[in-house]
């Protein structure tokens, strides 16, 4: 009895390490994967043994190929929707813009759809987010280009909601240093509701991360403000006092407010010709 008990832990014990052995990403499959193998079966093996291996670092590559590789009806259906939503993580992957720009032409569920601009959502504000803290201090310009995001969200009918639309294109025109355009961006930004805290109540508006979308928003504040002109920084003012009064001086909104005085404060020193 003992033995057989022993020749069965053995089994297991090879069985695990059969296993375990199995779903190690190879040197071969490494190789493939640099050469720029794009067949589908290669690739969801690649991508099992990434998983296996917890190289979660290379998931969002490897998984942005293999969908690529699909056809569309394939791409974001069944198993190959949760691949999207669980490790695509990089708002310049191809598979990030491309369910943007053929959003008419998947099939998705209610909640599938929800999900999916759940995702693109929370990736943007992530994505700006870190850059903010990776790039050097005293931050000029980011570094992440959003460009083909901004123009394939223009042409789609995606639910994005229509504050993150203009966060996105207020950051790359803070990209490409266009204040006017920021100014644009800034103003459209807040004709939507906006709700800055989980228990508020607002149909239909959209819930402003105080943290992260806070931050981000004051980065590219500051940057008008140091660059803005006469012209600019009156609209800045003008726009920001509409805000504030909507919204009164609470909370987040007290952080507007005091943008808000400091661009009252150097329209100031302009019209006496001291900036």
């Amino acid at each position: 009895m003992k033995s057989i008990v022993y020749c069965l832990v053995l089994c297991l014990v090879g069985l695990g390490q059969f296993a375990k052995a199995q779903g190690k990403v190879t040197e071969q499959q490494k190789t493939e994967f640099a050469k720029g193998n794009r067949d589908p079966k290669f690739l969801k093996e690649y991508i099992e043994a990434l998983k296996a291996d917890g190289r979660e670092d290379a998931l969002n590559e490897a998984v942005d190929r293999y969908l690529m590789a699909l056809p569309l009806n394939e791409r974001y259906a069944g198993e190959n929707l949760t691949y999207f939503l669980e490790y695509i993580n990089d708002l310049n992957a191809k598979s990030f813009t491309d369910v943007i720009e053929h959003w008419g032409d998947i099939r998705l569920t209610g909640e599938q759809a929800e999900k999916v601009t759940g995702k693109i959502n929370d990736v943007c504000k992530t994505t700006f987010f870190q850059s903010l803290f990776r790039e050097r201090e005293g931050i000029e310009c980011p570094d992440v280009d959003c460009s083909s995001l901004a123009a394939a969200l223009k042409k789609s009918a995606i639910p994005v909601p229509g504050v993150r639309r203009q966060f996105i294109e207020m950051w790359q025109s803070w990209k490409e240093k266009k204040v006017d355009d920021m100014i644009c961006a800034f103003e459209r930004l807040f004709s939507y509701p906006i709700v800055t805290e989980a228990n508020e109540k607002k149909e239909g508006a959209f819930q402003f991360d105080t943290m992260m979308d806070g931050v981000i928003l004051g980065n590219m504040m500051n940057y008008i403000l140091e660059r803005c002109n006469f012209d600019q920084c009156s609209r800045m003012f003008k726009i920001i006092d509409q805000v504030i009064e909507k919204n009164g001086r609470d909370g987040f909104w007290s952080t507007i407010g005091k943008s808000r005085d400091n661009f009252e404060g150097k329209k100031m020193m302009m019209e006496m010709g001291e900036e």
